[in-house]
């Protein structure tokens, strides 16, 4: 396989990644456990505890954020509903 070759495979093996995702999100079970995820991981709160606590913190945010900016590119509108959602329940 030549790098061309590889780069069209991957380039594939993203885009369906992200149709999945899509169709993932936009289902309301999709959306409830993104949202669930999003919250438990505390994405949009500060990681910082005064201790050793936020090496963890600061991971489960790290990893949240990779699937926070992949909603957020896949799926916009669904993203900025989630948002606010887990803004007003903070």
């Amino acid at each position: 396989m030549n790098a061309e070759e590889r780069n069209q495979k991957i380039k594939l093996a993203n885009a369906q990644n992200d149709e999945d995702l899509e169709a993932i999100v936009k289902t309301p079970e999709g959306f409830r456990w993104f949202k669930r995820f999003f919250s438990e991981s505390k994405v949009l709160k500060p990681t910082f505890t005064g201790n050793s606590q936020s090496y963890y913190n600061d991971g489960q945010r790290e990893l949240s954020l990779k699937y926070f900016k992949d909603v957020a590119r896949v799926a916009p509108e669904r993203f900025v509903e989630m948002e606010l959602e887990l803004i007003t329940e903070e």
